[in-house]
């Protein structure tokens, strides 16, 4: 952003000259790092450029203003009194600015008729009334659709949907934004009256006892068969059920053992006093949970509800997972943005 100033006036005892020269933004705030920095090689490591370009602005503002900003030669860094000035305007600018740029994008997102949401249901369960809390007053009318991930897609495809929360990054399809929100890591549930006898072997467990999956038609039981896989492990089923709370009551009475993730058991918290938890290598056995949209669509809020999740997840849901997964480190759910 630049600013023109075309007249002669006096800033705590700096003089601006007649000049049509543009002040630009990306100075001040050079010099607000700078000011807030030890040295010129610090500021410029924060800022990721290079020295002679952090003198080069502190140089044109000094020449801007007629006046020495900053005493080089000490280590801090010193203001003189005219920089002490421009530092204190130049925060508050800066900050306003802000606010300025937060507030035309929030107008922006206030003219949405309407908004539709896919999440699949461990999402929806988990996250669907922050989602809503958050976006009342960005759209008219918000619909929310869950329910297992091929049939949200579909609806995503036929634009029945917007904006689409899956593990499905939908690589095939072009044109559309992906971004990554959370891992989704996997591990084994088992009854809490076993807890004497399990002697904490995976192999011992399903050479045991059945386990108790998820069915093909959903994304969390495909992926419970590439975990096992993965993991060379065989397995002896009994019951099959494509929704996590029966899959935890049939657990909870002890007839058998499950293969999910957190985000399922997120789910059922309330019955994880009757269960107990068991880690799976988090680094090789994890989903990634996307929201997906169309490019060019929906303005700002895809990237709020993405932040929207994540806040949610990591301040909320977390610690509750934390107190029944006492090993499970934060790092395990971050994603790589690479």
């Amino acid at each position: 952003m630049i600013y023109y100033i075309n007249k002669t006036y006096t800033l705590g005892g700096m003089t601006l000259l007649n000049d049509s020269r543009p002040l630009e933004t990306y100075w001040l705030n050079t010099f607000v790092v700078l000011a807030e920095s030890d040295s010129l090689r610090d500021a410029a490591l924060k800022l990721n450029v290079t020295q002679p370009a952090i003198s080069q602005h502190l140089k044109q503002l000094e020449s801007r203003f007629q006046a020495q900003l900053i005493i080089r030669r000490t280590r801090p860094l010193r203001l003189t009194a005219p920089g002490k000035v421009l530092y204190q305007h130049a925060v508050s600018l800066l900050a306003e600015l802000r606010r300025i740029d937060d507030l035309v994008r929030d107008a922006e997102d206030q003219g949405l008729i309407q908004c539709r949401l896919g999440l699949i249901t461990s999402i929806s369960e988990v996250a669907g009334s922050q989602i809503i809390a958050n976006l009342k007053d960005k759209s008219e009318r918000i619909t929310i659709r869950s329910g297992l991930t091929n049939e949200l897609k579909d609806a995503f495809l036929q634009r029945d949907i917007d904006i689409l929360i899956s593990n499905d990054s939908m690589p095939e399809i072009s044109d559309i934004e992906r971004v990554k929100i959370f891992r989704d890591p996997m591990l084994v549930a088992y009854p809490k009256v076993w807890e004497n006898t399990f002697d904490g072997s995976l192999q011992n467990l399903a050479a045991t006892m059945p386990l108790i999956r998820y069915g093909r038609n959903t994304s969390v039981g495909v992926f419970s068969d590439v975990t096992l896989r993965r993991i060379n492990l065989s397995v002896k089923f009994k019951y099959e059920t494509d929704d996590t709370h029966s899959l935890l009551i049939f657990v909870e009475a002890g007839h058998g053992w499950g293969l999910l993730s957190f985000l399922c058991v997120a789910q059922c918290m309330h019955r994880m006093h009757n269960i107990k938890l068991m880690s799976l290598d988090s680094e090789r056995h994890a989903r990634n949970i996307y929201l997906i949209y169309r490019k060019n669509e929906m303005r700002t809020i895809p990237l709020r509800i993405a932040d929207i999740l994540k806040q949610h997840f990591f301040d909320n849901v977390f610690p509750q997972l934390k107190q029944h997964a006492p090993w499970i480190d934060q790092s395990a759910f971050i994603v790589d943005t690479a």
